[in-house]
């Protein structure tokens, strides 16, 4: 059984450039990037499931995620060079979706039957660590729900 942190923590881990991967509460994240080196990846907790529970019960669920792709800015850097960290993370943003929805396990099926309702937003200055990049939103629904848990 694999846990979906650690199926996405795999996935960050073969992007290019390799960025550091943080998960956890956001305060918490927060202070923890302060020690990493940029760019870095945060998957936000507390991940929750939608549950559907079918016949002979296994249970059908999918996962709401909520991640910030950074790199270090400056707070005083012009519109133009927050624009700059902010497209690379977009590149890396990308890249990540597009590795996720192809993932396999060691079966070498596929581990997601779907990943839905994609959604970026560019944020500047975030964390005490000044970071500009982007915050995604997407769904994340196993193949099999009963072999993964959060």
């Amino acid at each position: 059984m694999s846990s979906i942190i650690t199926i996405i923590e795999a996935v960050v881990a073969d992007l290019t450039p390799k960025p550091e991967f943080i998960y956890g509460f956001k305060s918490w994240a927060n202070l923890k990037a302060d020690e990493k080196t940029f760019p870095i990846v945060i998957l936000v907790e507390p991940i929750t499931s939608n549950d559907e529970f079918r016949q002979g019960g296994l249970v059908d669920s999918s996962y709401p995620i909520f991640m910030l792709f950074l790199d270090k800015t400056e707070l005083a850097y012009t519109p133009e060079e927050h624009r700059i960290a902010v497209d690379s993370m977009r590149d890396l943003r990308r890249q990540f979706i597009l590795k996720l929805k192809i993932a396999k396990n060691s079966y070498n099926e596929h581990i997601f039957k779907s990943i839905t309702d994609v959604k970026t937003t560019d944020t500047f200055n975030e964390l005490d660590a000044n970071a500009s990049g982007v915050g995604i939103n997407f769904v994340a629904t196993p193949l099999n729900s009963d072999l993964i848990c959060t």
